[in-house]
């Protein structure tokens, strides 16, 4: 799957990015908020090998997975907006773009619609996006819409926005969430395998295409 093949043959109308793990490496920011959460109430950090494996569905399922087995749903609560405020400062501080993402990334938008489509709340997407210079036609956020992926709820929307067929669309990701919200849609999909899913090889996840480098996607 070449994007720029696809973009000649005039069969693709957009693309759309999922964000942590598929254009930006955003754990080592993740896990320094996760940690501080976990010590400000009381409980030891997990480190950030073990918030790498969690990340993908979302702020509050991370804090669950976080507080799991430590605490009652009560301190959960509690927890989760401190953990919001102390991310807000924090998710800008070092982004990492990965390798291949700013150059490929111009190269398809020089060309094609492009959407953001991410489980991460959009008060976080909207701060990280300026501190990296990125922007898309569309962005939808974990809190855009009422399901969010693996739910297909946000990529149709999405494509709603920008007038065009999912079919005629590719989504770029790194986990089963979005190997499954694209096909939900019979939306081709490719998946970087050095990404965040869930700590499982991203083999199982089924994509059309898996992908070492971004660069892959536009030679």
């Amino acid at each position: 799957m070449k994007l720029q093949s696809l973009i000649r043959s005039g069969s693709l109308q957009a693309v759309l990015f999922d964000f942590d793990g598929t254009l930006v490496d955003s754990v080592p920011d993740l896990s320094v908020s996760v940690d501080a959460t976990l010590v400000q109430f009381g409980h030891p950090p997990v480190g950030e090998s073990q918030v790498r494996d969690w990340v993908g569905r979302g702020a509050w399922r991370l804090i669950e997975q976080a507080f799991e087995g430590l605490a009652s749903a009560q301190e959960i609560e509690a927890a989760y907006p401190w953990f919001l405020a102390h991310y807000q400062i924090q998710c800008a501080v070092n982004p990492t773009l990965y390798a291949g993402v700013a150059q490929g990334l111009a190269t398809i938008q020089a060309q094609v619609p492009t959407a953001l489509v991410t489980n991460k709340p959009m008060a976080f997407t909207e701060v990280m996006l300026q501190t990296l210079g990125l922007s898309f036609d569309v962005v939808y956020g974990g809190d855009s819409v009422a399901n969010k992926k693996p739910a297909p709820d946000m990529l149709l929307q999405a494509c709603r926005d920008m007038q065009v067929s999912p079919q005629q669309c590719v989504m770029i990701g790194d986990s089963s969430n979005d190997s499954e919200a694209a096909q939900a849609l019979q939306m081709p999909v490719a998946l970087f395998s050095n990404g965040y899913n869930h700590g499982q090889a991203v083999e199982r996840a089924n994509p059309d295409l898996i992908y070492d480098n971004f660069s892959e996607l536009v030679a």
